[in-house]
């Protein structure tokens, strides 16, 4: 999912009480909301993808890329019948 969904969101480090933790931000590609952050960049192999309890969505045709999909395809005779 995240190779087809995401985008590099950027690094950003958080003050925790135990130090410093660095996230790798992970973007949606189309409306560029946070999904969810990993413990290293996208390019490395990570053990551990987070994801942020609002950013998924329990049916695919949910999301905002499907919802432009469909928009597009409005009013189109697609041949299905």
């Amino acid at each position: 999912m995240t190779k087809s969904y995401c985008v590099a969101g950027g690094k950003i480090c958080l003050k925790r009480p135990k130090g410093i933790e660095v996230q790798y931000r992970m973007n949606c590609k189309d409306c560029s909301a946070i999904i969810g952050s990993r413990p290293v960049a996208k390019d490395r192999t990570s053990p551990y993808t987070y994801y942020f309890p609002d950013s998924l969505v329990a049916e695919q045709s949910e999301a905002v890329g499907m919802q432009k999909t469909v928009e597009a395809h409005a009013g189109q005779d697609l041949g299905v019948e």
